[in-house]
């Protein structure tokens, strides 16, 4: 039955050559070629876009019912920011391609400059300050709650970034009192003993690279060029 079915196609093409030329039919199919891929690509266009919306909906719905039942975690809190910044940052990215294409040279910022643009700015805005008072508010409870155990998180801390500085000699040392004492090899404590030494190198240059930028970055934004 396909087979007859493609035939028939076949036929028609030919018999459709015969009557109106190669250049006509060919034109036909061009057409017809273009419109099926128009149609396929806008019809999977439109089925993603509306699934996207389906999850969109359903979850930014199932987050705030948890926010309007009393979860106020940050957790909950941040879904529902990241999921009301979507619409906005989907309408920003078709905004600013389409400034792109009409050549401008700094198509987010000229978008932003319109009023579809200042729309979504303010809109941002006003959901990513409405997360961080509530990030500051939970802060500022944990804190109240977490009074006396400030100091010593501070030390720990402290100790932390000293090991991680200092982790390409303290790493090593580790690795061969750990290796003696369960009672390895002399081949087996040295092949520990230095790939701990290439992993603490590893964080205590990551370290210093970390302090170095921050040390940078506040002192650019002071005024002072490091």
């Amino acid at each position: 039955m396909e087979s007859r079915s493609a035939t028939n196609i076949l036929l028609a093409i030919i018999a459709a050559t015969l009557l109106f030329g190669a250049a006509q039919v060919t034109s036909a199919l061009s057409i017809v070629f273009i419109v099926g891929a128009v149609l396929l690509v806008g019809g999977a266009i439109i089925y993603f876009g509306l699934s996207w919306v389906t999850a969109w909906l359903e979850t930014i719905g199932t987050e705030w019912g948890k926010l309007q039942d009393g979860d106020a975690s940050i957790e909950t809190r941040w879904t529902v920011t990241v999921f009301a910044m979507m619409p906005i940052a989907v309408v920003v990215g078709i905004g600013a391609a389409w400034m792109w294409l009409g050549g401008d040279p700094d198509p987010l910022w000229a978008f932003f400059g319109t009023f579809p643009g200042a729309l979504c700015g303010l809109a941002g805005g006003v959901i990513l300050a409405w997360f961080s008072i509530h990030v500051a508010s939970a802060g500022l409870s944990w804190m109240s709650e977490n009074y006396g155990t400030i100091p010593g998180r501070a030390w720990s801390f402290a100790a932390y970034l000293l090991a991680a500085l200092f982790a390409v000699v303290a790493l090593p040392r580790l690795a061969w009192r750990r290796s003696r004492k369960a009672g390895d090899g002399t081949v087996g404590t040295v092949v520990s003993t230095l790939f701990a030494a290439v992993f603490g190198l590893l964080i205590s240059i990551m370290t210093v690279g970390i302090g170095i930028a921050l040390f940078a970055g506040i002192a650019d934004s002071l005024g002072y060029h490091v």
